[in-house]
């Protein structure tokens, strides 16, 4: 069957990653592990993938500043799990870990590109007020 191959090539060892499994393994400790936040990992990563899906489609500062920092973090949050399953080959995992990297690559792009509009738009601004100040020839 290639179910259990795939299984066991790609989940690592749930008796070492029960406790990172929930709340990244640091919020059952802060919030206690009956808290309202410490959530499985899962939960955190469908509200990040539903919120850049949904602020990806608003052209706003504010929403381009969500994104970004979201998205930030999520790599943070990654880099961290990596860690832990240094020894471990999860091809999920892997996966989700490269995911939101590029996507924050694919933000980061969008945000220069952004920045590079607004400056052109400035300097279009500033040449056309230029010629808006001379006199006019008759």
């Amino acid at each position: 069957m290639a179910v259990p191959i795939l299984l066991r090539v790609s989940v690592p060892r749930w008796e070492r990653m029960a406790p990172v499994c929930q709340g990244f393994g640091l919020l059952g400790s802060i919030f206690g592990k009956d808290g309202v936040l410490n959530q499985p990992n899962s939960v955190f990563g469908l509200i990040f993938y539903i919120l850049q899906l949904l602020l990806g489609m608003i052209a706003n500062a504010v929403a381009a500043l969500v994104l970004m920092t979201s998205s930030i973090v999520f790599v943070v949050g990654s880099l961290y799990l990596a860690y832990i399953l240094y020894f471990e080959f999860c091809i999920i995992c892997v996966t989700t870990y490269v995911l939101n990297f590029l996507l924050l690559l694919l933000l980061l792009l969008l945000l220069l590109l952004l920045l590079l509009l607004l400056l052109l738009l400035l300097l279009l601004l500033l040449l056309n007020y230029k010629r808006l100040l001379q006199p006019k020839e008759i």
